[in-house]
């Protein structure tokens, strides 16, 4: 199996092994109870968790699992051989990669994958500037022209693409993937005018906060 962590040298690099090591901490009190999926090898799962929560960095956990670090400035994922994954894994990554390269970057997705391959992928289509106001709608970003949007809200710290659900799912069936499962979380959008560009769209669609896609590569 190949396998490789894509991501981004930050320098919350620290901040972010906190959270980790915080995860695995829990992770390893729920499998010391016994809460970990039937059929499975306990004791390999509490010696890998261990052997997790021992390790004092990233590169040292990379080591450990055997893993790749791999960064390219612009997310181009040409770099990765063709056809050597059997997994492609995203969670709350998608809807940052800018609009203009989405195609090539899924084409990309499925070509790095072995045939049989699945690509797994967590997608939050809300408005991420909502957190820094609650009061407006989770979708509110729906307002806005494209145009609008570029000049009083687009950014690069925390650029989001505002694509949708359907769009999401055109882009891997055209990818030349089958789609195994499909599920997501809806929002309640309100009482605010959704501008043209979605007005086609289905209203169980626009409602879409979370996405969760699974797909394969045809054997």
């Amino acid at each position: 199996t190949g396998r490789s962590a894509l991501g981004d040298q930050s320098p919350q690099k620290s901040l972010h092994y906190r959270a980790l090591k915080s995860y695995f901490s829990r992770f390893s009190q729920i499998a010391a109870n016994g809460l970990i999926p039937p059929n499975t090898d306990r004791d390999r799962v509490l010696c890998l968790v261990a052997q997790i929560n021992s390790v004092n960095s990233f590169d040292d956990l990379y080591r450990l699992l055997g893993f790749s670090y791999v960064v390219d400035p612009k997310g181009d994922l040409s770099c990765l051989t063709e056809g050597s994954f059997d997994v492609a894994f995203s969670f709350g990554v998608l809807e940052h990669v800018r609009k203009e390269v989405l195609r090539d970057y899924i084409q990309n997705i499925y070509g790095m994958l072995k045939p049989g391959g699945y690509s797994v992928h967590h997608i939050n289509t809300g408005d991420h500037l909502r957190q820094y106001d609650e009061t407006v709608s989770p979708k509110n970003y729906l307002r806005y022209s494209d145009r609008v949007w570029k000049i009083l809200f687009e950014n690069k710290v925390q650029y989001i693409n505002r694509v949708q659900k359907p769009d999401w799912l055109r882009l891997f069936r055209e990818a030349g993937m089958s789609l195994v499962e499909e599920e997501q979380d809806s929002v309640n959008i309100g009482p605010i005018n959704i501008h043209r560009l979605y007005q086609h769209m289905d209203q169980r669609d626009l409602a879409c906060g979370v996405l969760r896609l699974i797909h394969q590569k045809p054997f």
